[in-house]
């Protein structure tokens, strides 16, 4: 097995991306919030991207998140697969208590729109 850790700050965060030793996987800049990848097809060309992320946990600082998602965008016309920890949701359905607050929604949603990213969906137990 190959992959990279990324060391946790604080209480919080951390992460690892593991790939098998036969798999072509190209490690791109990463910081604490995120691991970007480029997996190569089997005949050696390139082939897509994979980014792991960890979004703020401070919502007044998630705007940081949405800011790298777009950057790394911009930086390859890829085939793109985006999963981690956004720590946002896109529906107040995704929560139990209080309402999330309307406009952290919303900007949310603009951003997974200007990174042609779409929510693939979840299944299994709703809350944990």
């Amino acid at each position: 097995m190959f992959g990279i850790n990324v060391d946790s700050s604080g209480k919080g965060g951390g992460m690892i991306l593991l790939w098998h030793k036969h798999v072509n996987v190209t490690v791109h800049p990463y910081s604490i919030s995120h691991i970007d990848v480029v997996v190569a097809k089997e005949d050696g060309t390139e082939g897509w991207r994979f980014t792991r992320i960890y979004g703020h946990p401070e919502a007044a600082r998630r705007t940081e998140t949405w800011d790298l998602l777009r950057c790394l965008r911009r930086s390859s016309t890829r085939p793109w697969l985006c999963v981690g920890d956004f720590n946002e949701i896109l529906s107040n359905d995704e929560k139990t208590g209080a309402p999330h607050p309307r406009k952290q929604i919303e900007v949310f949603r603009v951003c997974l729109a200007d990174c042609q990213l779409l929510d693939l969906g979840f299944q299994g137990q709703k809350f944990t």
